[in-house]
């Protein structure tokens, strides 16, 4: 998974545990682990969004963002994409290892 810069150093102290991504399928599961430029993430948890609307405040806290509208831009950044409400996975990260 490619984890940009300021995310990676956010998966690597701890301040973000959780990570969104727009697949048609998943391309982790839970309790695997990939080495990022984070360190080796491990992914505890993958689900599937719905949609813009079930993204909450804690949701984006934890993915490193001020607030729901700002993950959604980022998830769905074209409005056809919000209105269509094409899905996205978050998967759940707890702690790094060395790379």
């Amino acid at each position: 998974m490619l984890l940009p810069a300021r995310v990676a150093e956010g998966v690597r102290n701890g301040t973000i545990t959780l990570a969104f991504r727009r697949w048609e399928q998943p391309r982790v599961r839970a309790g695997g682990t990939q080495l990022t430029s984070a360190g080796i993430v491990r992914f505890d948890a993958v689900s599937e969004v719905p949609g813009p609307e079930a993204l909450t405040e804690a949701d984006a806290a934890a993915a490193g963002f001020a607030t729901p509208d700002a993950l959604r831009r980022q998830l769905w950044p074209a409005p056809a994409l919000r209105d269509a409400g094409a899905s996205s996975l978050g998967a759940g990260s707890s702690g790094t290892g060395p790379p």
